[in-house]
Order: structure tokens, then sequence, then C-alpha cells
């Protein structure tokens, strides 16, 4: 049985949910807008490590 990780509620903050609405609403046929592509470059790490 693998032990589920805990994510601090703390990381959830307000421009990680604008973040996440913009990704949601890009359009993937014309590829993500540079500052998405530069935010996600950005946290990659982050973004790995808590899903």
């Amino acid at each position: 049985m693998s032990n589920p990780k805990t994510i601090d509620s703390s990381l959830w903050f307000d421009s990680f949910t604008f973040f996440l609405t913009d990704l949601e609403n890009a359009f993937l046929s014309s590829g993500l807008p540079p500052h998405l592509a530069k935010k996600l470059k950005e946290n990659h790490a982050w973004f790995v490590e808590t899903v």
C-alpha cells in the first residue's frame, strides 16, 4: 500500500487558482500563451510533486 502525500493548504494560493483558470481556458490548438508557458516552466517541480 502506498502512503499518500498530504499537501499543505498554504500552497493553494489565490494566484494558483487564477493560473489554473487561465490554463483551463487556453486554446490547446494555438499553444500556450508565453506567460502561462513561463509559469509552468518556473513551477514544474512543484506541479510534479503535488499531482
